[in-house]
């Protein structure tokens, strides 16, 4: 059975993503976009995803589809910005599940994901197909006779970030950067954008492994110990950065091994777009920091509420001209570039916050928080289950509505409009969700400081009966 996630098909290799399936994906997206632009396809370092995306070529070339192949590893946001001005183009990557696993994500024109609607009719597609009945056709042959073009260039996407970034800022503020790569695959594009800006960048994890250590190829706190213990070790000069295996999440260090996802980092580029005298609305889910509303409150601006799932992020984006700037708390868009969160993107905007104000990034983060009156940390765990326990806890959180009690806080809003979002006084807030691209529930705390989250985030535990947090 194929069944799409909240981004695209993931699935174990051999167990549901097989051959048989990627195609019966390909052979549906031919029934559902019939028009003649040439599909950019990529893939990332993970198991044989240059052969899946072959496979998955030679049916749409059998149904008369033209193919722009690229023939290295390349981050998901490449592709996104190659379906720019396409019908639609497609990525072989599961992100940053374990590395058992890949996935395809498909991008529809204008660089964004496809909504939940065409996803529901390709997986219908998809599934009522009989294999045997699906066409293909050789792609060396379609190499032989140009329909396929096959690329090594990655100059379009490296070029876009640069100029939606102040370049020579960047280039003149003489910053230090740690680059850590997770083994995925924006490496190449990393490093041609920084030899142009001329920064002094130590790179780490560049090494092509499909098994990503027997590790967990996403930016996580837990997932980047090594950097925080060279940032302390080594006294980072300024700070490094950290993306998933194919370069759509984003996590940052600061010079004494502390660790900022994007409820930081897309703050903290909100309000230097607010300081500048922009004025813009802030599109985000309900598992973000309610300090990204009191940036906006304070500047006379709005928070746009989206559905969890970049997809839903960028719809609201479009429908709303106002909004510049869409995030999750694990990366984030900017309009001008693509309406798809990009780390090297991502990156590189924070990297102009800080050569602009000429402070630490630990300094920067704190002065925001100052700045709004609002002390704050945020907490996100995942948390594996089987099936008779994902019943129970479904139960026990949407179907009985039972509620943690957590003592001394006072619950002002329960909503299940995206899991279980609890708000508790002055902004802040829990939530308790099932992930749509993985068999884990994510609980997420926001409160003053990490001690309180670590004490809100036990009660969910028990509430739920878990405490084995993936790593």
């Amino acid at each position: 059975m194929i069944k799409f996630g909240t981004s695209g098909f993931r699935a174990v290799i051999a167990e549901n993503f097989t051959k048989e399936n990627i195609q019966k994906i390909a052979y549906a997206l031919t029934k559902v976009f019939k028009g003649q632009d040439v599909v950019p396809i990529g893939y990332d370092n993970r198991f044989m995803g240059k052969e899946f995306a072959k496979w998955i070529s030679e049916v749409l070339l059998a149904y008369g589809k033209k193919i722009k192949f690229f023939e290295v590893p390349v981050p998901s946001p490449l592709i996104a910005f190659e379906t720019m001005n396409s019908e639609f183009g497609l990525m072989v990557s599961a992100s940053h599940n374990p590395y058992v696993y890949n996935g395809i994500k498909i991008f529809q024109r204008g660089g964004r994901e496809l909504t939940s609607q065409q996803n529901a009719s390709l997986e219908k597609i998809a599934n009522k197909v009989k294999y045997k009945k699906i066409l293909s056709k050789s792609f060396d042959l379609a190499v032989k006779e140009k329909q396929v073009v096959l690329t090594k260039n990655l100059n379009p996407y490296c070029n876009s970030i640069l100029k939606n970034v102040n370049a020579k800022l960047i280039k003149n503020s003489g910053l230090s950067v740690y680059f850590n790569a997770m083994q995925g695959s924006s490496v190449a594009c990393a490093k041609q954008i920084f030899e142009k800006l001329g920064l002094n960048v130590t790179y780490m994890n560049t090494d092509v492994n499909p098994n990503f250590k027997f590790g967990l190829p996403a930016p996580y706190k837990d997932n980047i110990h090594d950097q925080e213990t060279l940032a302390k070790k080594d006294k980072f000069e300024d700070f490094g950065f950290a993306l998933d295996g194919d370069g759509d999440r984003i996590s940052f260090v600061d010079e004494n091994g502390q660790f900022y996802d994007c409820n930081y980092i897309s703050a903290m580029v909100y309000d230097d777009i607010l300081s500048s005298g922009q004025k813009c609305d802030f599109v985000k889910n309900c598992a973000m920091t309610s300090l990204i509303d009191k940036i906006a409150e304070t500047n006379g601006q709005k928070v746009v509420l989206a559905g969890v799932g970049f997809k839903n992020t960028a719809s609201k984006m479009l429908e709303n001209p106002n909004s510049l700037i869409g995030a999750e708390s694990n990366g984030y868009a900017l309009k001008g570039h693509i309406l798809y969160k990009d780390g090297l993107m991502g990156a590189l905007r924070a990297i102009e916050v800080l050569a602009k104000q000429g402070k630490p990034l630990s300094k920067v983060v704190k002065s925001i928080k100052k700045k709004y009156r609002f002390p704050c940390e945020v907490v996100e765990y995942a948390y594996p289950f089987t099936a008779e326990q994902r019943e129970k806890i479904n139960k026990t959180l949407f179907v009985d509505k039972v509620l943690p009690d957590v003592k001394g806080r006072k619950i002002e809003k329960v909503s299940y409009d995206d899991g279980l979002k609890i708000t508790y006084e002055n902004g802040y807030w829990g939530v308790l969700r099932f992930s749509g691209n993985e068999n884990v529930i994510r609980l997420f705390a926001e409160m003053e400081n990490l001690q309180e989250c670590e004490k809100v985030i036990k009660v969910y535990e028990k509430l739920i009966g878990l405490k084995t947090r993936q790593v």
